[in-house]
C-alpha cells in the first residue's frame, strides 16, 4: 500500500538498509543520502541529513532502520513522491509515497436498509427518561419532539388552580410543563378548547 504524506506537513520518513551482498542484514553506522521526486521531478537530495534509528531494544535485529525529516517544502506537491536511499555498501532503498490535501469533509455516507431500520427502532424505543436524562441536543421545551411525546402518553391533568394543562414526566408524580389551556363550562363541567404551549 503507498503511503499518505498530507501536503504542506513536515513528515519523518524511515527506511532500511541492508547489506548489498546478502540483501538481507541490516546496515548500522551509515551515514546515507536521500533523494526525492516530486510529481516526476527531478531527483534532489533533502534538506536533511538522514540519521540512524537505535535499535533499543531491538538489538542487532533492529539495525539498519534510518530516519530523514522531511520538510513543508518538500512536502508541497500533490502527487507521487519518490523517494531513493543508499548508504556505502548497502542495496539502494527505494519507495514511492503520495501527498494528497488533508481531508476536510462534509462526507457522505452510504448505509444499508438494514441500518436505516436499526436506526429508526432505536429512535422509537428510546425511553423518554433516557431522553430526558441527556446532555445532548437543545434544552427540551414544551415545542420539542419529547415533549410532544410526554403529552401524547404520559398522565396529564387540568390544573383548575393555575388554569392550565399539567403534563407529568414518566413517574406520573413529577410535573414536566404545564401549559396554559383556554376552557369554557359545559354542563357544569370545564371543557378544553385551546392549549398554547410556550418555548
Amino acid at each position: 500500500m503507498t503511503a499518505q504524506l498530507t501536503k504542506d506537513a513536515s513528515y519523518t520518513y524511515t527506511f532500511l538498509l541492508v547489506d548489498a551482498d546478502d540483501d538481507e542484514t541490516g546496515e548500522p553506522s551509515k551515514s546515507p543520502t536521500v533523494y526525492i521526486s516530486k510529481a516526476g521531478g527531478a531527483f534532489e537530495t533533502t534538506t536533511n541529513s538522514a540519521t540512524e534509528v537505535d535499535s533499543g531494544d531491538a538489538g542487532t535485529t533492529g539495525e539498519g532502520w534510518y530516519k530523514v525529516t522531511l520538510t513543508t517544502s518538500e512536502i508541497n506537491t500533490v502527487g507521487d513522491l519518490d523517494i531513493v536511499a543508499v548508504g556505502t555498501g548497502t542495496d539502494v532503498w527505494r519507495e514511492k509515497c503520495q501527498v494528497v490535501v488533508a481531508p476536510t469533509g462534509p462526507y457522505t455516507v452510504t448505509i444499508s436498509e438494514t441500518q436505516y431500520e436499526n436506526i429508526a427502532d432505536e429512535v422509537l424505543r428510546r425511553s423518554a427518561t433516557n431522553a430526558d436524562g441527556s446532555s445532548q441536543g437543545d434544552t427540551v421545551n414544551q415545542r420539542s419532539l419529547l415533549a410532544a411525546i410526554r403529552l401524547l402518553l404520559n398522565r396529564t391533568e387540568n390544573n383548575t388552580v393555575s388554569g392550565e394543562l399539567d403534563v407529568y414526566e414518566e413517574d406520573d408524580t413529577t410535573i414536566a410543563f404545564s401549559i396554559p389551556v383556554t376552557t369554557t363550562t359545559y354542563d357544569n363541567a370545564a371543557v378544553i378548547t385551546a392549549r398554547n404551549p410556550s418555548g
